[in-house]
């Protein structure tokens, strides 16, 4: 039998336009940087991975706030590096 699971890992409150949201995020991977491998730049500088969808103060779905952050590459990139400052 199947066990439902909760749709994001983490819930990290903050705030977007002066609005208050939490960012759901559904997926989460990082990798550190090894200086000592050469073969590849992603294994030399390391990664952050990260999905997540902004939610309201009551954890409900805003999808305007959501497609707003996600059509705003500086914003989204900001939203990234919080998520990775937190949660690394």
């Amino acid at each position: 039998m199947l066990t439902k699971r909760p749709k994001y890992i983490y819930r990290i409150p903050t705030e977007i336009d002066e609005q208050l949201c939490v960012l759901g995020v559904i997926h989460f991977e990082y990798a550190r940087p090894n200086f000592s491998v050469r073969d590849s730049d992603i294994d030399y500088y390391g990664f952050t991975d990260v999905t997540f969808d902004v939610l309201t103060l009551n954890g409900k779905y805003w999808p305007e706030m959501d497609e707003r952050v996600h059509l705003d590459r500086g914003l989204r990139a900001a939203l990234d590096h919080e998520i990775e400052e937190r949660l690394v």
